[in-house]
């Protein structure tokens, strides 16, 4: 009768523990998506919206560095580490990432419901690139930035993830409120996101963003093929090395809110 009543009561701490996640989920819009989201800001900012199968449905270019940027590119159908990988190696080409710097900064949204592992591969994918090609920079994170922390509380938003996801709507369109886009679920932001990148996806380019284009890449072309022509096994060792070092004495900078240290590193 004991261990009867023991496994009664273990049962229903279980059940209630079940019943107050299904609560929160339900009131503070938060559950599995079936998209990811992420925005990568490197002075040019683009939005990618993946599937379930994690490959590429949507791009949205954010600002004009990005529309040039990805002219004749093809980013859908690829996989999410793929296209944020892409994108960088675009940025490098074109130098807004310079390796001769060590103001460079990634900024990195992730939205992917209870998802944690997608954001660590996300997170991955621009370190790996950063190691790669010897780039000193930082990649901050914006669910530990403290300004949009900050933000979040003030305007009583469930999540740092939901609250980017409205950004990200309200910067696109007047047609919904701050307090419309907070009563929705994080799911629901994403499908309107959805309709905001289909929206987008037929806007075509001019011949002098093709020009910008180009020109940026060839003016950059020489210099970056020395650049990686030299990189070898030992200098990536030794990269690798000042890299781990640098990142401990600059990220926590950026944590602080990204936004005023990312002007700064634009106006540099």
């Amino acid at each position: 009768m004991k261990k009867s009543h023991q496994i009664f009561v273990i049962t229903s701490v279980i059940l209630l523990f079940v019943a107050i996640a299904l609560v929160v989920v339900f009131y503070n819009g938060t559950k599995m998506l079936n998209s990811h989201f992420v925005r990568i800001e490197v002075n040019p900012k683009i939005e990618f919206l993946s599937g379930e199968d994690g490959k590429v449905e949507s791009v949205f270019a954010v600002n004009e560095e990005a529309e040039e940027l990805i002219i004749g590119e093809e980013f859908v159908g690829l996989s999410m580490e793929e296209a944020v990988e892409k994108f960088l190696d675009l940025c490098l080409q074109a130098n807004y990432l310079d390796f001769e710097k060590d103001t460079n900064a990634i900024g990195l949204s992730v939205s992917s419901g209870f998802t944690q592992e997608f954001e660590g591969d996300m997170y991955g994918v621009c370190n790996k690139f950063l190691i790669d090609n010897e780039i000193l920079g930082v990649i901050a994170e914006k669910d530990v930035d403290l300004a949009l922390f900050r933000e979040k509380k003030e305007k009583k938003v469930f999540s740092v993830e939901k609250l980017v996801l409205i950004n990200s709507i309200l910067e696109k369109t007047s047609e919904y409120s701050f307090d419309d886009l907070n009563d929705m679920s994080e799911s629901d932001l994403i499908d309107v996101l959805e309709d905001l990148h289909e929206a987008n996806s037929q806007k075509e380019y001019t011949k002098e963003q093709l020009a910008n284009k180009n020109k940026l890449i060839d003016f950059n072309r020489t210099r970056l093929n020395e650049h990686r022509a030299n990189i070898t096994n030992q200098s990536q060792r030794e990269f690798a090395s000042r890299y781990d070092k640098f990142k401990k004495s600059k990220t926590k900078e950026y944590e602080m809110g990204f936004e005023d240290k990312y002007l700064q590193y634009i106006k540099s």
